[in-house]
């Protein structure tokens, strides 16, 4: 790695913090790759780990400084096969990131993770009906009839209305 632990951990701390700026200041002149660069041992990117801290003007900020030759890395996914979509959708106040996130990169939208899960059945399954709708919305515009079908069921044949009830989502 081109930066010291030390400026990793102060990058890392905050984030945690929650301190946008310091995030910013301190991303530029550690990676190469901008927000999508891997950081933990879990391969989530920075971008990721803005996502879990659920900050959304932070999250805007680093998908602004994306530099176009890096939009390909926008579905690198993390060890649990979870791309940003997927982290995205489990939050409804990220909406408008999950809407960037799609006008730049279409292919999240049908991307599976490692729980044979599109983002959609996250948002089912944390109960976020703003980005269900969208999300769904997308998938209806973008695919066929049975390319829809099959993104509204996991390979195991269960269905986004089981994932909603199996989390106790019953207004889904």
């Amino acid at each position: 790695m081109d930066a010291s632990m030390d400026n990793w951990q102060q990058f890392y701390d905050a984030i945690i913090k929650k301190d946008a700026a310091k995030v910013l200041k301190l991303r530029e002149p550690l990676v190469a790759e901008g927000p999508l660069h891997v950081v933990t041992i879990h391969d989530d990117t920075i971008l990721h780990l803005a996502l879990y801290s659920m900050q959304l003007e932070l999250v805007l900020s680093l998908i602004d400084t994306l530099a176009p030759e890096h939009i390909a890395l926008m579905v690198r996914q993390n060890s649990g096969g979870n791309t940003i979509l997927h982290e995205a959708a489990t939050y409804d106040k990220l909406f408008p990131a999950a809407e960037i996130m799609l006008r730049l990169q279409p292919e999240l939208l049908t991307i599976r993770n490692n729980n044979k899960e599109n983002p959609l059945f996250r948002a089912a399954r944390y109960g976020q009906m703003k980005m269900f709708k969208f999300l769904n919305e997308c998938l209806v515009r973008t695919l066929d009839n049975v390319e829809l079908e099959r993104a509204h069921r996991k390979f195991d044949g269960s269905t986004i209305l089981h994932a909603a009830i199996a989390a106790e989502h019953f207004g889904m």
